[in-house]
């Protein structure tokens, strides 16, 4: 049972091969998840502090290579927002020691650049949004024209 983050920052479930998606919280406790895959499948777990208290058979084969792709994707993400490196270090680096049958599941190079670039100009806007009008500052350097 491994977690990760999805590209919406949300939290997905990595067990036997199926990626779950968080589906509510119970009454008891229990945390109900359900799979990711659209096409109509009823595969669902209940989890109590990392047990698996029931599931519903899925419609389809497990994929384990998606979820090693899924697991490398994560990984750019997080590393395009922790470190400094160049996107095509992170890529490289993520990327070290994947198998021919994950590789088709990735995405291509500047797609996964593209993502970096994204998650790093999201982690640090220069300004926030105001409410009003009354919290808008306008910085000194931009208040003079020449």
């Amino acid at each position: 049972m491994e977690k990760i983050e999805s590209q919406k920052g949300k939290s997905l479930l990595l067990i036997n091969g199926y990626i779950y998606r968080k589906d509510k919280d119970n009454n008891d406790g229990s945390t109900s998840w359900r799979c990711c895959r659209k096409d109509g499948c009823r595969g669902r777990m209940k989890i109590l502090n990392d047990n698996i208290l029931s599931s519903i058979e899925h419609n389809h084969a497990p994929d384990p290579a998606r979820n090693e792709a899924a697991k490398v994707v994560s990984t750019i993400r997080k590393r395009a927002v922790e470190g400094v490196e160049k996107p095509r270090q992170v890529i490289q680096l993520s990327r070290v020691g994947i198998s021919m049958e994950v590789a088709p599941h990735l995405p291509s190079s500047t797609a996964s650049q593209r993502t970096i670039e994204r998650q790093r100009k999201r982690k640090h806007l220069p300004y926030p949004n105001p409410g009003n009008v009354t919290e808008i500052t306008i910085p000194e350097s931009l208040q003079t024209s020449t």
